[in-house]
């Protein structure tokens, strides 16, 4: 039953179009079909329970674009179990019009994540999308994203990644990496000036991968230094005195640290480890996100 699904879904899919007078376009033609009727038939391709691949296929095919067969092989719609590779960075107000359909490719994924319970695929980055992918960043590993952070290089390097969340090795996954912050891991009192011990550990690291931490609150950050680890396997701590102040990323302003209750630290690790996260010259590498973690209960700063 399951092997039929998708020739099932090709039928109706088959049908709808001839009950509407058009022509299938080939891979090398332009779709044409209008934006607003392709969305209605992914609607209703997705309403019969259609994987992200079977919509992309559908919606490759209703535009035109090559697709991608059942074993995974290449086409320009994606392919895999709930991956997605988007080629557009994305966030609140961008739709499918300026971004070739992909603000629907990503709602139909977050749908399939189980991330987006609202479930609506409007072509339009809104609040409600902006909504689901921080919960599918913080899911994996990706910090103190804000609904405003929107889908970067990053979270679109890890959406490419199929299958079981781990270290990418071609089409599948190896051993899933792991880190687990120890502490400060929520309750704590830290003080600005004085300085503490911050503990985490992590196995299935790859050794070209580097590490960052970082100390917020859901607005502005401070971005923590580990130290020199010629290996991030196993159990580790660094110190950490608590700054009056701090930049955003490498930007020479700075901003006084507020006093409060909810602030947590997070730890992302990263490939290559020589990467550029800021202020980056075109032909410098940029990060992937491997695996990430942040203090399970925030921790308290005061002054």
């Amino acid at each position: 039953m399951t092997n039929s699904f998708p020739n099932i879904i090709s039928f109706l899919f088959l049908n709808i179009v001839l009950l509407l007078g058009l022509a299938l376009p080939s891979p090398t033609q332009a779709a044409v079909l209008t934006e607003t009727q392709i969305q209605a038939i992914i609607s209703l391709v997705v309403s019969f329970g259609a994987d992200t691949s079977t919509a992309n296929n559908v919606e490759a095919a209703l535009r035109g674009q090559t697709t991608t067969d059942s074993s995974g092989d290449t086409g320009t719609a994606g392919g895999g179990l709930n991956c997605l590779d988007l080629r557009s960075n994305l966030n609140i107000g961008r739709d499918d019009s300026a971004t070739n359909g992909e603000v629907s490719k990503l709602q139909r994924f977050l749908i399939a994540e189980g991330v987006y319970p609202e479930a609506r695929v409007t072509g339009y980055y809104g609040l409600l999308t902006a909504q689901a992918v921080v919960r599918w960043q913080k899911a994996h590993g990706l910090g103190f994203v804000t609904t405003s952070t929107g889908v970067g290089p990053m979270t679109r390097e890890r959406m490419k990644v199929c299958g079981t969340w781990g270290v990418e090795t071609g089409t599948q996954t190896s051993s899933s990496p792991s880190i687990t912050i120890i502490s400060p891991n929520g309750g704590e009192q830290f003080r600005v000036g004085e300085t503490y011990t911050i503990r985490w550990r992590a196995s299935g690291i790859p050794s070209d991968a580097g590490i960052i931490f970082t100390v917020g609150a859901g607005s502005g950050y401070v971005t923590v230094s580990p130290g020199v680890l010629s290996d991030l396997n196993g159990e580790h701590s660094f110190q950490w005195t608590v700054p009056a102040d701090y930049a955003m990323g490498d930007v020479v302003t700075r901003y006084p640290l507020t006093p409060g209750s909810n602030y947590r630290i997070n730890a992302s690790i990263y490939t290559p480890k020589n990467a550029c996260r800021f202020l980056c010259r075109s032909d410098e590498p940029r990060p992937s996100a491997v695996v990430g973690d942040e203090s399970d209960s925030a921790f308290t700063i005061t002054q």
